[in-house]
């Protein structure tokens, strides 16, 4: 089952007008080009590569729209009209079943470049109804923040699809915008107030332009709020 766009009965037939076209699936992070097109952050993201420019800067670069080919210029700002109507009609992820609000961090074993996320929405369900186990599955798109010896992720994304065993362990894959992968490993930890998750131990081995490399993960996040 795909996660985050898990929805409702009742909202299936609103999800044709919030569909991403590169994915074909429910839009997470709606970004609308100056063509009028929309897609997943993550999508859009992937498509053209780490972010170089925001969408309003005058030396803005344009690339070919991956729908019409008309040119536009890269940018990655969510439209917030949009996620307003998918509040609206409970699409968002934030809104789904085991919807979790939470933060991330690698640090590379070789140069010690700590590199954080922004703060992000994961839907993490749990094949217990009653939350007595952690065994399940997750799903997130992840923005990166610049790191501290260089910014090489710098508004890059990655989108993580894992599952997490009953015996607590991650086993997941990162998929970068701009070109790298990672396998994502650790033991997941429910803290006692049963509403905060911690990754121990946390581990990436890193894929990408011809070399590996491997560091250390962070990775917290507790249940949503509501929009």
């Amino acid at each position: 089952m795909d996660l985050q766009r898990h929805i409702s009965a009742n909202a299936l037939m609103a999800t044709e007008a919030f569909e991403c076209s590169i994915c074909q699936d429910r839009l997470v992070d709606p970004v609308t080009t100056e063509c009028s097109h929309t897609f997943c952050r993550h999508c859009i993201s992937k498509c053209f590569g780490q972010v170089v420019s925001s969408f309003t800067a005058a030396a803005s670069p344009t690339v070919p729209c991956p729908l019409c080919r008309a040119s536009i210029a890269i940018h990655y700002d969510v439209n917030p009209g949009l996620v307003a109507q998918m509040c609206q009609q409970g699409l968002l992820r934030s809104q789904q079943p085991g919807a979790h609000v939470g933060t991330g961090a690698t640090i590379n074993d070789i140069d010690g470049n700590r590199t954080e996320t922004e703060t992000f929405d994961l839907v993490f369900e749990r094949e217990s109804t009653d939350g007595s186990g952690n065994a399940g599955a997750l799903e997130a798109d992840f923005v990166w923040r610049g790191g501290t010896v260089h910014s090489t992720y710098l508004k890059a994304t990655c989108r993580v699809q894992g599952s997490v065993g009953a015996d607590g362990v991650l086993c997941a894959r990162a998929d970068y915008s701009n070109g790298p992968w990672a396998e994502w490993s650790g033991m997941l930890v429910q803290q006692p107030d049963h509403a905060l998750f911690a990754l121990s131990n946390g581990k990436y081995i890193w894929h990408g332009w011809d070399k590996i490399t491997h560091g250390t993960l962070e990775l917290n996040f507790r249940a949503a709020e509501t929009c």
